[in-house]
């Protein structure tokens, strides 16, 4: 599927098939700093679970403010270079599965550029996928969801960890999924707290 490369400029791994990777890497950098809502309204800061982890930036970030970090990264390329990017960092725990409502199969549509890879069924590139309730986690304090499209899903995956901890929840909402991002956190007693550029943080109650 591709090769990687180290690129200086951004002192990390890269996916060598990203057709434009300074764009790519300016909005990773700009998404490291959407974080500090989120991360600023946590209670506690024992665990969050971040999707996806694209080259590892994102966790490597949030490893510095919570316990632990469990990032999720399905597109093979990108969780090599993530793997690499974290080297030995030991309070992220990092996993090539997809995040979703059920553990099983699923597929992904390729993109030219990274990061925008994405679960559709009309893909190409079968992943395993889990569910945020398989971790079993005994915390939970935030949620950050980054998977183009998919967050709904992942949602639902997490009925059981969000109803016992009510953490706090950072998605993407793109057009596509907004409603039904939007649809299942009113459902569940949720209310959108603030916005930045294309993501959205809510809170419980």
């Amino acid at each position: 599927m591709g090769t990687i490369t180290y690129r200086k400029a951004f002192q990390a791994w890269w996916p060598d098939y990203d057709h434009s990777p300074e764009k790519c890497f300016a909005a990773v950098q700009r998404g490291l700093r959407d974080m500090d809502i989120a991360i600023g309204l946590c209670k506690s800061r024992k665990v969050c679970v971040q999707a996806g982890g694209h080259a590892g930036l994102w966790p490597l970030r949030l490893s510095g403010f919570f316990e632990t970090v469990y990032s999720f990264e399905c597109e093979p390329i990108l969780f090599e270079c993530m793997k690499r990017n974290l080297g030995k960092v030991k309070n992220i725990v990092i996993s090539d599965l997809a995040l979703g409502a059920f553990v099983g199969c699923v597929i992904m549509r390729g993109s030219v550029s990274a990061g925008s890879w994405r679960i559709d069924p009309d893909g190409k590139f079968p992943v395993k996928q889990t569910t945020v309730d398989a971790l079993g986690l005994s915390a939970c304090d935030a949620l950050f969801l980054d998977i183009e499209g998919y967050e709904a899903h992942a949602l639902q995956g997490a009925a059981e960890t969000i109803s016992k901890f009510r953490p706090v929840i950072h998605v993407e909402e793109l057009p596509r999924s907004r409603d039904a991002i939007r649809k299942h956190l009113r459902s569940i007693d949720y209310r959108l707290h603030a916005r930045v550029h294309g993501d959205c943080v809510y809170v419980a109650g």
